[in-house]
């Protein structure tokens, strides 16, 4: 199969990624199935891709919505068609996005349902991002089953990482990678499947130290939040790490990290910050507390806020490129 014949997508969940994942291919004029288990979490995707192709035709245009960007989320859902079940939702797919619960028996007894159920030419991909479906998997075409990690909001973030398998075949690699690039997104192939991919490796090694710092007590939460979103979390629009490194000069990066590796946390362990948060129940925007207070405030709201901050910051970036 070649990527121009890709015109139906199915994916498997609709919550948060697999609703999100089905309204960016839908918003680019494919044929989208998506399949729950539940029809109201299909009613909620729905609504939630509305409210979302809303207010990012919104955002992108720089007004506040008006009827056209009710007439473009109409367009949107009608190219999606739900289902209960999932041999119905996968049969006439080219492409299958499995988007369930980061659980193994669970990813496993779905991706083996859809691979008996689907064409045999069809790609059979996973949105794990932490699990090693390789391990666990049996199919009848793993030549064409893959692991694509697409990030929230997946609508609007460009990223997805892609890490073949062992018998993932050279052909499945370069024609998903090209499709995705047509569609806008900008894959990574990351070369064999190791333990938190690349993205979630970099943001947990970045995590360690603040978390480290912050319970030392050597700086609020607050003010180290900031050093990142003042200084260098801006920068990385434009320019990566070895981009950064290479305007610094080797010289001085070596000097640097001569002499303060040494100094940095180095912990294999949980720090004991994030231990006692868990443990006092103090999760995050969900439970109204967690590293920061959310008192008061609603959880939906704050995802709404978060998104429309995001869809923002691209819609900026997609301007200076």
């Amino acid at each position: 199969m070649q990527n121009d014949t890709i015109s139906n997508i199915t994916v498997l969940g609709a919550g948060t990624m697999g609703s999100a994942i089905a309204q960016f291919f839908a918003g680019r004029g494919f044929d989208l199935a998506l399949y729950s288990r539940t029809e109201k979490t299909l009613a909620n995707a729905l609504q939630s891709i509305r409210e979302n192709v809303i207010m990012e035709a919104a955002l992108k245009a720089g007004k506040d919505p008006d009827p056209k960007c009710g007439t473009k989320a109409d367009e949107v859902i009608g190219r999606i068609t739900t289902y209960t079940d999932l041999a119905e939702a996968c049969r006439n797919a080219d492409w299958v996005i499995e988007t369930v619960a980061e659980n193994a028996d669970v990813k496993k007894a779905v991706i083996e349902a859809a691979d008996r159920a689907m064409p045999a030419g069809a790609y059979l991909t996973s949105d794990t991002s932490a699990l090693n479906i390789y391990q666990f998997l049996e199919t009848g075409r793993p030549d064409r089953v893959m692991i694509t990690h697409f990030f929230n909001p997946a609508s609007v973030m460009p990223l997805v990482e892609m890490v073949p398998g062992p018998e993932t075949s050279s052909e499945t690699v370069a024609c998903l990678k090209e499709f995705l690039e047509k569609t806008g997104k900008q894959p990574i192939v990351i070369k064999e499947c190791i333990p938190g991919f690349i993205a979630n490796r970099l943001t947990l090694a970045l995590a360690r130290e603040a978390y480290y710092l912050a319970g030392q007590g050597y700086a609020s939460i607050d003010d180290i939040d900031k050093v990142i979103t003042t200084t260098f979390g801006p920068r990385y629009v434009f320019e990566g790490i070895f981009d950064l490194y290479d305007h610094i000069g080797m010289d001085v990066g070596y000097a640097v990290a001569k002499d303060l590796l040494p100094k940095l946390c180095s912990s294999t362990e949980v720090p004991e910050l994030m231990k006692r948060k868990l443990e006092a129940g103090e999760l995050g925007v969900k439970t109204g507390k967690g590293l920061k207070d959310y008192t008061g405030k609603d959880p939906a709201e704050i995802k709404k806020e978060r998104n429309r901050k995001v869809i923002e910051s691209f819609s900026y970036i997609e301007k200076l490129f």
